[in-house]
């Protein structure tokens, strides 16, 4: 009997039109073996029959005969497993069998009878021969299937190898991805640190200077009150001097006054016209001198208040240059510092950048050799293709299309395993698209 195994769905569509060519071919082959053996079996009934048949006058002369001599009669045959065919009833002018007493009986199968015997033998060494046949297809698709199956182990170990490769892939890249995400957080930590210090550089150096602006208002102001000190103790001298020298002036006056009046007094004899031209001279004279010594105190004060200014002026210059020296420095500072961060920042987008490019490169290569990976090698195609050959009585050698039984063969393995043979168009959707 033929393998009447249902196709599965893993079953390729060539295979299953095979399977199904051989299966209508096993049923029909088996309803042929099934008529045979009927047939035979038949055949073996009729045959009993006719031996029975024409063995039973002999019998009934032997039984005849050892009843005359006295001895017992002979067995009679078993009787046969299936009751012989009943025989046509003799016709009115055809003597009856039995009222025959002749040595030879006419059989009672036709030629028709025995030609259809005959061609059941045929049939039956026919099928025989379709039987070994089919047994020799049963054996060459045992094969065929066994070297797949051979196939699919190999495969499945190349394919667990290559999960392993992939996993192990991830993992490098895995650890690549941490090690480069811990270098550039180390190299965030470094810069943050880096701006902090800069920071409390900054903050130590406007304190430095507001501590110098504070020192040089305080030496400003020590240095105006000074000046005042100065200034108010000079004043203080000059008002004390101005006193003794107006005190000293108002008696060397009253003292001459007194001696002109008493020599007036002594040479005039109390003239009064004579002294009041000495009083009015007097007066004139003393006038004089206090203009003279009024001009010379105007004269020292316009004298003071220009040194004052000058003082003034070249301290106020001198605090302008300290303060634009100072503003100057820090904009340069400023600026140099502006234009560094500046530079730092470009320097770290362009790492970034590069760190970016170097990534995606290594992934895409990754993904390119995962992809070639999948592809089946032109050696391992030839392979199939030789298989294929090997097999030129195949099921597979009348497909729809046209197509050989090699490329039936291939289009099968590629359509089972989900694989293509590399550098052909995709056509199978379980291929990977690249």
């Amino acid at each position: 009997m033929l393998d009447t195994t249902p196709p599965t769905a893993e079953t390729p569509p060539t295979a299953r039109r095979g399977i199904a060519k051989l299966q209508s071919a096993g049923g029909s082959i088996n309803e042929m073996l099934g008529a045979a053996g009927d047939g035979m079996r038949q055949k073996s009934a009729e045959a009993v029959a006719l031996a029975t048949f024409e063995e039973a006058p002999r019998n009934a002369s032997r039984r005849k005969a050892a009843a005359e001599a006295g001895a017992p009669p002979p067995p009679s045959p078993p009787p046969p497993d299936e009751p012989p065919q009943p025989s046509s009833p003799p016709l009115p002018n055809e003597p009856s069998p039995r009222s025959v007493e002749t040595p030879i009986q006419m059989s009672q199968f036709s030629r028709a009878d025995f030609t259809r015997i005959i061609q059941m033998e045929a049939n039956y060494e026919k099928g025989n021969a379709v039987r070994a046949e089919l047994e020799q297809t049963r054996l060459r698709m045992a094969e065929q299937k066994e070297m797949f199956r051979q196939r699919g182990r190999m495969l499945r170990e190349q394919r667990l190898h290559s999960a392993e490769k992939i996993a192990s892939k991830r993992e490098m890249c895995k650890q690549d991805a941490a090690q480069m995400a811990s270098d550039i957080q180390h190299q965030r930590e470094a810069m943050r640190a880096r701006r902090e210090e800069m920071r409390l550089r900054w903050q130590m150096h406007g304190r430095n200077l507001g501590d110098q602006q504070a020192r040089l208002q305080r030496k400003l102001r020590s240095d105006t009150e000074q000046l005042q000190a100065e200034r108010k103790a000079s004043a203080s001298l000059l008002k004390t001097e101005l006193k003794a020298l107006n005190d000293q002036v108002d008696d060397q006056i009253y003292r001459e006054n007194c001696a002109r009046v008493a020599r007036v007094k002594e040479e005039e004899n109390h003239y009064p016209l004579l002294a009041k031209q000495i009083y009015a001279n007097g007066r004139w004279d003393r006038a004089d001198r206090c203009r003279e010594e009024s001009m010379q105190a105007r004269e020292r004060r316009r004298q003071n208040e220009e040194a004052y200014l000058a003082k003034a002026h070249e301290i106020k210059s001198d605090f302008r240059t300290i303060r634009d020296e100072t503003a100057r420095k820090r904009a340069a500072e400023l600026k140099e510092q502006a234009e560094r961060l500046r530079r730092e920042e470009k320097e770290q987008e362009e790492a970034v950048a590069a760190t970016r490019k170097a990534t995606l490169d290594h992934k895409r290569d990754i993904h390119e050799n995962v992809e070639l990976d999948k592809l089946v090698p032109e050696v391992e195609v030839e392979q199939v293709r030789h298989y294929a050959r090997t097999f030129p009585d195949s099921p597979t050698a009348d497909v729809e299309g046209g197509e050989s039984a090699v490329e039936a063969m291939g289009a099968s393995f590629a359509r089972f395993f989900g694989f293509r043979k590399r550098g052909a168009p995709q056509k199978a959707s379980s291929v990977v698209s690249l």
